[in-house]
């Protein structure tokens, strides 16, 4: 999905914006989320610049960064309610970046940790080189969602009430509207 050294790949990108002019509020920051897509680095390259140059612009310092994704393997277990699903807490590393997962505790009861379930998925790959550069000491919650349901929708709620001031990024391909589901917890 992206190079192997895709946070060295982001250097000139990283050196360029922390050297601009600081932009005001980015377009986003009205809305609920920033939209971040999912494709082939080639893809949407230019697009997650501009998406991520904009948020590390307003929010450089922020402590927690929540990702929101849909989870692309579908659902997991047919005989259990829609789930909401996490990886560990903890480090989180790639060729060349690393992140901290970390999910906040009002949020656990409506969360299930899986590294397997959630490994392999698009949105972490190509936001965590991003993350890392950009966001380098935040902790990052890390969310995937089978589908349309309470769990993702309280989640909201919380995210809405207890950190109105952290950066949430909906990682969604435009194409299949694939975060729909989060999307519809926003109401949006």
């Amino acid at each position: 999905m992206y190079p192997r050294d895709a946070k060295k790949a982001l250097e000139p990108f990283v050196k360029a914006l922390r050297e601009g002019p600081a932009s005001g509020c980015p377009e986003a920051c009205s809305a609920p989320y920033v939209g971040i897509p999912h494709a082939a680095w080639q893809r949407c390259r230019t697009e997650l610049d501009k998406a991520f140059g904009e948020a590390a612009r307003r929010w450089s310092k922020a402590p927690q960064i929540f990702l929101l994704a849909p989870l692309h393997k579908g659902q997991v277990d047919f005989e259990q309610p829609l789930k909401v699903y996490a990886p560990q807490d903890g480090t989180l590393a790639g060729s060349d970046w690393s992140i901290k997962l970390g999910t906040p505790s009002k949020l656990l009861p409506y969360v299930d940790f899986s590294d397997d379930i959630c490994s392999e998925e698009a949105s972490l790959e190509i936001a965590a080189p991003y993350l890392a550069s950009l966001f380098p000491e935040a902790q990052i919650c890390y969310l995937l969602c089978e589908g349309s349901c309470e769990k993702a929708r309280n989640i909201v709620e919380i995210v809405r009430r207890d950190f109105p001031m952290a950066p949430v990024f909906l990682s969604n391909n435009r194409e299949t509207d694939c975060a729909r589901s989060w999307k519809e917890a926003f109401g949006s």
